[in-house]
């Protein structure tokens, strides 16, 4: 009975906690933010609050709740101070009060701690492993060496100034970031995710491998709401992979197709995840910007995918299924149009209109709440005010991962300014590159799969972002490229074997082999892995440049795509031999490969390969006819 009535207490904590950072982050969003380290750091005091909640939630012992109360009290506390404070510090930088000394330290501490509970060990290790560097940095040889820097200044740097826990990182969290994960938790509280399933049902549902084809649509869509790949396999993997397992799919590729296509989720606009909201600030554009640039290689992504399947359909002789058996489009939208609303306002307001990011997330809500209402109040259905609670308390919840990622990785990126290796750290991976452009690209690949195996995309895209984005771009590469590079990387580590949440999730659900799934979801999510190589060095693709040069981008990178999927599944009009698709997989990858030469030679191959095939099946086809 105790346990029962504590629990609720802590329970009642949390929400008043969630409500009232949800209506602090609504009316700054409706009005104007505060003064930087006014809006982030009541934005990370709530945040802390109701993390070490949750936590003391689920202790039993009592010595660890005491643990968590008083975490959260100190969250609380330690905000509350930069919060009063933070004025008077700035005109005295060099004169720091013994009271601060401990806030800062303590600040740290609570920081890392608060994201190893939230993220996982991983990225407060690296934190750690740049504190250290900011102690060792003296004693190190060569570039790395650095003269050195005391605790007052690096107090200033990491915990009270504009490039470090607070910064700019966090800045996203506490303003933009915070309003679009609110805005996907209203969508799938107000039943989006139904309506996004039974619309892909009403539209692929007909079609030669419908089932993975709504997997497709339905991730893509979900994907672009939620801004989770972890979060979109599970949220929409539970009702398509059985969907594509029934209709003739095997377990692996039916879960393979649900992780690449949930992975493909987080680059889609127009809600592509925390990360591209924070390569908006650094890059210093407009969200709207990095959306219309992801646009192209998105669509790319998923038509590849979706080849793949059809080919796989096709080459397991399957249908689609019967009309009866699906949702008619016509009453799917009249259940769910006010979700369209929703999004179309979101879509005018971001992109069409240019309008902050914050401003178009607020009103999309709104218009989400008042189309809603109005067709519940038409249908004479009940308007229920708990449902905008139990949003409100899993909006902030969901937020948790995003406020204290960006908080950890701002120690690193504060380390890293403070000791002054940002200058010095371009030149040392150049070096190690051997200046070329390519070896740079590739250390770069892997350092944000390794990274993405244990980090959520938004910690990971960051750190690249401050130790590799300036080395490429030093080498000539386009601002906007570079880091969308990043970006897709950090991206696609949930379907690269041999550690990928993504197809690990997704094969739990198929009940089939993690290691098969995952080395299918890769198969599948290729484009992913050649696309950022492709844009990097054509920037076309990212719409940088004149007409003629992006048509002639996405018609090579489309052909190549196909050639790429016909020689990957080992089928176009029959059964292609294995010596037909090596030449084919090589033919798709010189299409794509931004030179001219091996573009033209790339396209003939597939080309010719693919009229031939035509061709010979209709030949054959007569032939037969005619004995």
């Amino acid at each position: 009975m105790q346990v029962e009535a504590r629990h609720t207490l802590i329970k009642r904590a949390i929400g008043v906690l969630s409500v009232m950072l949800c209506v602090f982050q609504i009316y700054t969003a409706a009005t104007m933010p505060l003064t930087v380290l006014d809006q982030r750091s009541i934005h990370y005091g709530f945040a802390l609050a109701i993390l070490f909640l949750y936590s003391a939630l689920n202790h039993m012992h009592l010595i660890m709740r005491l643990v968590d109360y008083a975490l959260a009290i100190a969250g609380v506390g330690l905000n509350l101070f930069i919060l009063l404070n933070w004025e008077d510090m700035a005109v005295r930088p060099t004169n720091m009060l013994p009271i601060e000394f401990v806030v800062g330290v303590v600040i740290v501490l609570i920081t890392l701690e608060a994201a190893r509970r939230q993220t996982g060990i991983w990225l407060p290790l690296i934190a750690l492993v740049f504190i250290l560097y900011a102690y060792i940095g003296p004693m190190l040889p060569g570039v790395l060496r650095f003269s050195g820097i005391n605790l007052r200044r690096f107090l200033n740097s990491v915990s009270f100034g504009s490039e470090g826990i607070f910064g700019m990182c966090l800045g996203t969290s506490a303003t933009f970031a915070f309003m679009f994960v609110l805005f996907g938790e209203f969508l799938l509280k107000f039943g989006a995710g139904d309506f996004i399933i039974q619309l892909a049902q009403a539209c692929m549902g007909r079609v030669r491998g419908g089932s993975a084809k709504i997997a497709i649509l339905a991730s893509s869509l979900f994907g672009s709401v939620s801004g989770s790949a972890i979060a979109n396999v599970a949220g929409t993997g539970c009702i398509t992979i059985p969907l594509m397992k029934k209709s003739g799919y095997p377990s692996e590729f039916a879960g393979a197709v649900e992780a690449s296509a949930s992975t493909g989720g987080q680059i889609m606009p127009p809600v592509m995840g925390s990360a591209a909201f924070v390569m908006a600030e650094m890059l210093g554009v407009s969200y709207g910007m990095i959306c219309i640039a992801a646009l192209i290689p998105a669509i790319l992504y998923f038509s590849a995918v979706f080849i793949m399947v059809d080919l796989k359909a096709a080459k397991l002789g399957m249908k689609g299924q019967q009309v009866e058996d699906l949702p008619k489009l016509s009453a799917v939208l009249k259940e769910g149009w006010h979700y369209l609303i929703a999004i179309f306002v979101l879509i005018l307001l971001l992109i069409v209109l240019q309008w902050s990011a914050t401003k178009a997330a607020f009103w999309s809500l709104v218009a989400l709440v008042v189309a809603d209402w109005t067709r519940k109040f038409l249908t004479k259905q009940k308007i229920d005010i708990k449902l905008i609670y139990e949003t409100f308390v899993d909006g902030a919840k969901a937020a948790l991962t995003v406020a204290t990622a960006t908080a950890c990785a701002g120690i690193i990126i504060g380390v890293f300014t403070a000791t002054s290796l940002n200058i010095r750290f371009s030149s040392v991976l150049i070096a190690l590159a051997g200046n070329n452009l390519f070896a740079l690209l590739i250390l770069a690949m892997v350092g944000a799969i390794i990274l993405g195996m244990g980090l959520p995309t938004t910690p990971v895209y960051i750190i690249l972002s401050v130790l590799i984005a300036p080395a490429m771009i030093q080498m000539g590469v386009l601002p906007l490229a570079a880091h969308m590079f990043l970006l897709y990387f950090g991206c696609m580590a949930p379907v690269t074997p041999p550690v990928g949440l993504g197809f690990y999730v997704a094969a739990g659900i198929a009940q089939s082999k993690p290691m098969a799934t995952g080395l299918q979801a890769f198969m599948l999510s290729i484009a992913g892995f050649l696309m950022p190589f492709v844009f990097v060095y054509d920037p076309a693709l990212l719409l940088e440049g004149s007409i003629p040069q992006i048509l002639w981008a996405v018609l090579t990178c489309l052909t190549g795509t196909v050639g790429l999927a016909c020689g990957l599944v080992g089928h176009f009009l029959r059964e292609i031999s294995v010596v037909k698709r090596v030449i084919l997989i090589v033919a798709a990858i010189m299409s794509i490969i931004p030179e001219p030469i091996s573009s033209y030679i790339g396209l003939g191959i597939i080309a010719a390969f693919l009229l031939l095939e035509v061709y010979l099946v209709k030949f054959n086809s007569s032939k037969m006819q005619a004995s």
